[in-house]
């Protein structure tokens, strides 16, 4: 009996010792009994995961000055602001194309009539001298790009304000809300 014991034990063990042999022969190359086997060959592989889409840097106020009313009436009134240089990453890891745009809101302030005078008469730029472009409340796109303008500031430009002559304002503060939209379309390879 103590005979049938220790074989049981002795078949037992040998099986425990290669069944992990038997796992990991399936992904080796196997020996050839037949013929020289010289080469071989192994695939690496990583992946990778997508990730976010930023905008940051933008400027938080803008400061066109002051102007007295006969001026403004007069002669109008153009000023320009700070220049606006902004940061965009593209980590969504598509090849895709990024759209940034910038929308004017309604003036508030002191005053209805002057509020509604600016409405009509006021125009915000953003841009060059040679390049202005309007910033209207639909919203007026300022700068396209890719992931290639990761890590790079976007130089936009100047803000720039022109009010119309023959505009009768009230003294008062005025002010205009802009709101910055950024939107991607994939590239193709990941439609």
């Amino acid at each position: 009996m103590m005979f049938k014991k220790t074989l049981a034990s002795a078949v037992l063990g040998a099986a425990v010792l290669v069944a992990p042999v038997a796992a990991f022969a399936a992904n080796e190359t196997a020996a050839s009994d037949t013929a020289d086997v010289t080469s071989a060959t192994t695939t690496g592989s990583v992946k990778f995961e997508a990730g976010h889409l930023s905008l940051y840097n933008v400027n938080d106020a803008v400061d066109f000055g002051s102007a007295n009313a006969a001026t403004v009436f007069t002669n109008g009134y153009e000023a320009t602001g700070d220049d606006e240089s902004v940061n965009v990453d593209d980590y969504l890891a598509d090849e895709g194309k990024w759209t940034l745009k910038v929308s004017s809101s309604d003036w508030t302030g002191d005053s209805a009539k002057t509020v509604a005078a600016l409405n009509a008469n006021a125009k915000l730029y953003l841009g060059t001298d040679d390049a202005k472009k309007e910033i209207m409340p639909a919203g007026t796109v300022v700068a396209t790009g890719t992931a290639d303008n990761n890590g790079k500031a976007i130089d936009l430009g100047k803000y720039g304000l022109n009010i119309a002559s023959g505009t009768n304002v009230t003294a008062g503060t005025y002010t205009n809300t802009l709101t910055w939209s950024l939107s991607n379309v994939a590239g193709a390879t990941t439609k």
